[in-house]
């Protein structure tokens, strides 16, 4: 999958120059807006897993916790929402 197929890396770099909260809120709006979207949800949690990782290596552990923790709502909201293919295909593209 193409990291920048939207622009949820780009909006999230953008959030976490103004911190933590930020990057929350900017979290809160972006789930909202496409929980039902099989193809955005599966972006957005590899957006996240790659936001964490990233910055756990740059030593920035405090981003890297929320990242996590986004991740984790993200990803187990879609495992218990998804069904069927689009199921399969979260499962697939984020595996």
């Amino acid at each position: 999958m193409d990291p920048y197929k939207s622009i949820f890396w780009k909006e999230f770099s953008r959030a976490e120059i103004r911190g933590l909260e930020a990057v929350q809120n900017l979290w809160n709006k972006v789930f909202q807006e496409n929980k039902d979207n099989v193809t955005k949800m599966a972006e957005l949690t590899l957006v996240l897993n790659w936001k964490s990782w990233n910055h756990y290596d740059d030593g920035q552990d405090e981003l890297g916790d929320l990242y996590d923790t986004l991740w984790s709502d993200n990803h187990n909201f879609a495992m218990s929402h998804f069904t069927g293919g689009d199921l399969d295909y979260y499962y697939n593209t984020t595996d």
